[in-house]
């Protein structure tokens, strides 16, 4: 029951509060222009502050529930709640002073903070043909930092299409749901609870053609929530799984950047709104770049792909 009211709840904030904050904030010029549509409509920008403001609520609601129930909320929960409020922040700087990509690789070091000082996750890590090993501080002090940097950028890397980060998010959350159920960790349960309710108001207003965006702050705080579950959980392979889409992206641009071609951020578009990409060289490019799509078309593909990705990875966590 606790779980229905949280996704109800979550649902329902950020669906009322993106009534008012669409309009509102394009008044006040926070906007982008969607560059992926032939006419360049202006679209209300930083749509995450909103998802965030109801996950953090959500969250809030859950550790008081704990409380009144005579069960303290442990340094797990401190550290994800923690964890998520410093991503919507940072993202948030982001937004209103646009901070050089570079620069910002170093942000997803402060989001890991928390879960470092609480020290959560084993450190216990069963290595492929190698067995378990015990990592001990290096797991707390290099490993989770070096996860949350990493995942974090991914998937602030892999956006830009209507319906795109807040989509996969989404279907990562299911995944984590219904794994977090299986293995019985109620934190991660209640947590992709919320995050898959509020993801899903947000696609009501983000999918095509899109009245806002997610933002910096909103792909911030997706991919801290979903590793923040995965280090709480103990389901760290579970999301190397999730994350194959976000890694061949990562991959493909880092061989872009090896080729050193001229650096483009978005793809052109011509008047029927067919995408059309400079190279092959991100996920969202590759398929336009050899197939006639248009933007809704690809990003249709993709979140069927990554549907069938986390079936997989479920299967394999499972199994394991």
């Amino acid at each position: 029951m606790l779980g229905i009211l949280l996704f109800i709840l979550s649902f329902s904030l950020t669906f009322i509060f993106l009534k008012y904050w669409i309009p509102l904030a394009k008044k006040k010029g926070i906007f982008g222009i969607d560059v992926h549509k032939p006419n360049k409509p202006k679209v209300t920008e930083a749509g995450g502050t909103i998802f965030l403001f109801s996950i953090i609520a959500c969250l809030l609601i859950y550790g008081l529930w704990l409380t009144i129930h005579n069960t303290t909320p442990d340094l797990k929960f401190f550290s994800i709640f923690s964890s998520t409020l410093i991503a919507g922040f940072l993202g948030l700087q982001d937004q209103l002073i646009e901070i050089r990509w570079r620069n910002k690789l170093i942000f997803p070091l402060i989001i890991a903070m928390p879960l470092v000082i609480a020290r959560v996750g084993h450190t216990i890590v069963d290595i492929p043909f190698f067995g378990p090993i015990d990592f001990g501080n290096i797991y707390v002090f290099f490993i989770i930092p070096l996860g949350v940097i990493g995942f974090v950028n991914m998937v602030n890397m892999l956006a830009g299409y209507n319906g795109l980060e807040a989509g996969l998010g989404a279907i990562n959350a299911t995944w984590f749901l219904i794994v977090s159920y299986l293995v019985g960790n109620e934190l991660t349960f209640f947590t992709s609870l919320i995050l898959l309710g509020s993801l899903l108001a947000f696609l009501k207003f983000n999918w095509y053609p899109a009245k806002i965006f997610p933002g910096d702050v909103g792909t911030f705080t997706i991919g801290t929530v979903l590793i923040s579950m995965a280090i709480i959980g103990n389901m760290e392979k579970f999301l190397l799984g999730l994350s194959s889409l976000y890694l061949i992206n990562f991959f493909l641009f880092i061989y872009w950047q090896i080729k050193r071609k001229p650096y483009k951020k978005f793809a052109d578009v011509d008047k029927n709104g067919y995408i059309k990409p400079p190279n092959p060289y991100t996920v969202y490019w590759l398929l336009p770049y050899y197939f006639k799509l248009k933007e809704k078309t690809i990003v249709k593909i993709l979140l069927l792909l990554q549907f069938f990705i986390g079936f997989l990875s479920f299967l394999f966590f499972i199994k394991i």
